[in-house]
């Protein structure tokens, strides 16, 4: 899975050992294993499940979301211990039966899907799913509460995109899901406090980050791509992004 590169250049990626059932954090260029965990989760084939979230750190750190629950674990690359947490008091949102059943009504007929389930059911065009694969579809309990992590701005702050399974006063509604202007957590990446929410541009998805900008890609209105760098800062008044 998605490989990150640690401050001594080494390589390390997240694998899937299907005869041991486990998740492992793994550094390629003498295959050490630095990290496992029980991957029962991940060997699903369902929509909406739990999928790994791994993202590089300073100070020979990584962070991993392994779950639906908002909890991410702070690995040291050295020992391969747990050094820290970043977590958020919020018991996951349900998926519910009328939800999985539009999704399965879109799956069919896809070009039915209003805009706001494109983040969902995909592309509209596309060709719909044949009926006995859409009944064998399974769905679980909860939506993912994490869909993404990076290092980035202001400062070192490590930066969670926030998924459906977030039900605070800032979710947006699940019907229809809302892709399209991404709301993101942001925690301090020394004490991994949280700071607070930030929504980015619609269409913007950001890719890296420094002490001060992100750099990602922008989607106009014609679906066009295009890179695009925002600077972000603190509010001098607020204290907040």
């Amino acid at each position: 899975m998605r490989p990150v590169i640690d401050s001594s250049g080494r390589i390390l990626v997240l694998t899937l050992n299907f005869l041991e059932g486990e998740l492992r954090l793994q550094r390629l260029d003498d295959d050490e294993v630095l990290w496992r965990v029980r991957a029962d989760n991940f060997l699903e084939q369902r929509l909406f499940r739990p999928r790994p979230n791994l993202t590089a750190l300073s100070g020979g750190r990584v962070a991993l979301n392994l779950d639906a629950r908002y909890a991410v674990d702070i690995i040291d690359l050295t020992s391969g211990d747990m050094v820290g947490s970043i977590e958020r008091d919020i018991a996951p949102r349900s998926i519910t039966s009328s939800f999985a059943r539009r999704v399965r009504e879109y799956l069919a007929n896809p070009g039915s899907a209003p805009s706001g389930w494109s983040s969902v059911v995909g592309d509209p065009n596309r060709s719909a799913l044949p009926q006995d694969a859409i009944d064998e579809i399974e769905f679980p309990a909860t939506f993912r509460s994490i869909l993404h992590m990076f290092r980035g701005p202001p400062g070192e702050t490590v930066w969670a995109r926030r998924g459906l399974g977030v039900d605070d006063e800032l979710a947006p509604p699940v019907d229809p899901p809302d892709g399209l202007a991404p709301m993101w957590d942001l925690f301090d990446g020394g004490t991994y406090d949280y700071m607070g929410a930030v929504q980015l541009p619609k269409g913007f998805i950001p890719y890296a980050g420094d002490a001060t900008r992100l750099a990602g890609v922008q989607k106009n209105a014609l679906d066009v791509q295009a890179v695009r760098v925002i600077r972000i800062h603190l509010a001098a008044d607020q204290g907040k992004p």
